[in-house]
């Protein structure tokens, strides 16, 4: 669970991605933090370019904003 509401409805990790699905009524707008052992190749949030930043060691931050659904896809 994460702040506002916003939902993890799903979590897929394998050797070459992170696939993680959300949901939440209406609209939604926020960043989720996440630690990973090394900076994204790519992430894509519904199929678009999704912004992201490294925070601190391993913590990044990953801009969202969709409706009701969506699937955050980090390609590792």
């Amino acid at each position: 669970h994460i702040s506002q509401g916003l939902e993890v409805s799903g979590w897929k990790v394998t050797p070459r991605r992170v696939e993680i699905k959300l949901e939440r009524p209406g609209d939604a707008e926020g960043i989720i933090l996440l630690n990973l052992p090394s900076p994204p190749k790519k992430a894509l949030l519904s199929g678009e370019e999704c912004r992201w930043q490294l925070n601190r060691e391993g913590v990044h931050q990953f801009s969202l904003k969709f409706h009701h659904k969506a699937l955050l896809r980090i390609h590792r």
